[in-house]
């Protein structure tokens, strides 16, 4: 079966607009129910003693994807007399859980502090580090060939107490191409510190997501970003594929390109490359060279999906051809008769 008629009807119809999209793509475990603890009666100074001033009780726990405090232990505090009432209370809350890409998810070392103060109502004072400004990296050129639709990078970092991030590191990541943008980005980003009796303190283990993603801005639209000489050629490629030129000349023009500009093509010149190559790949029977294109692009995965399922069900077509040849090849190699000229052994 012959594919051209397929792929040429896509790639010449349109030169598919793609774009890039970087978030942070989180949301932190926010409290939903606390109860300040009442000051231990085991606490309170013996008759005739003077009233100390406040103590102070600092509770890390981290929140479980079903909302609960979890590992939860004294950071610090101004009396061990108090601390097993601080964490009774962090026990007994319930939280919204941190949410990644919209899935519930474990947040790590947060923070509760309580101020104990005799004849009065404890004080929860847990005013945590809060983004001001979060500018999304940008989405790196350099890592288009090798990535999936969707890529993450995770990140940990302290906020100082002037809002400023810092002790910045990768916690874990889908592809370690996109880590460094991730991190050039977190160094930038500014946050209204964490406070402590009304005075900034410094927040460590700050996590967040960054997502790198692929999106299709809609077809037939060139992006904005495409460079007009890149862009120009590309039509031009395709041109000749409606002229039904030399398949030979097509794949030659398009590694001519791919050589001056492959390392800096935009999504959009890129999925346009794969698409024309894989057209002109098909015209010259090198069937598996243009699965290898158009499995390129099913990674980009275009949101028109008449588009997406024509480009699928060719390339499940393709699979079956080439594994057909390569079965055939085996078949052939293995039934070759020996060579006429070979010495017998002895």
């Amino acid at each position: 079966m012959r594919f051209s008629a397929i792929i040429s009807a896509l790639t010449l119809a349109v030169l598919p607009a793609q774009g890039a999209h970087t978030a942070p793509d989180e949301t932190s475990a926010k409290p939903l129910r606390r109860v300040a603890p009442a000051y231990p009666a085991a606490c309170m100074p013996a008759a005739g003693e003077p009233v100390g001033s406040a103590q102070r009780v600092t509770i890390a726990y981290d929140v479980s994807e079903d909302g609960y405090p979890q590992n939860v232990r004294v950071r610090e505090s101004t009396d061990p007399c108090f601390e097993e009432a601080a964490v009774a209370s962090v026990r007994a809350s319930y939280f919204s859980p941190r949410k990644i890409r919209g899935r519930a998810a474990e947040q790590l070392d947060m923070e509760t502090t309580f101020r104990f103060v005799l004849n009065e109502e404890t004080a929860i004072d847990d005013i945590d580090a809060r983004p001001l400004d979060r500018k999304p990296p940008d989405y790196p050129d350099k890592c288009i060939r090798k990535a999936q639709s969707r890529e993450s990078v995770f990140i940990e970092f302290d906020v100082t107490s002037e809002g400023r991030t810092d002790n910045i590191r990768v916690v874990d990541s889908t592809n370690v191409c996109f880590e460094k943008a991730a991190l050039k980005a977190v160094e930038a980003w500014i946050y209204h510190p964490k406070t402590v009796d009304g005075r900034p303190a410094p927040r460590p283990g700050v996590q967040t997501a960054i997502t790198f993603e692929l999106v299709n801005d809609g077809w037939g639209k060139p992006s904005p970003a495409a460079r007009a000489k890149v862009w120009r050629r590309l039509v031009s490629i395709q041109q000749d594929i409606r002229k039904k030129r030399s398949a030979a000349v097509v794949l030659a023009d398009l590694a001519d390109l791919e050589a001056e500009f492959g390392n800096e093509f935009t999504p959009t010149e890129l999925v346009s490359f794969h698409h024309l190559r894989a057209s002109a790949r098909l015209e010259k029977a090198d069937y598996a060279g243009a699965l290898d294109d158009l499995e390129f692009v099913l990674r980009i995965k275009p949101l028109d999906k008449k588009t997406y399922q024509a480009i699928e069900d060719a390339v499940e077509q393709l699979k079956t051809i080439v594994a057909a040849q390569e079965a055939a090849a085996a078949s052939e190699e293995a039934f070759k008769p020996p060579d006429a000229d070979a010495t017998p052994q002895q």
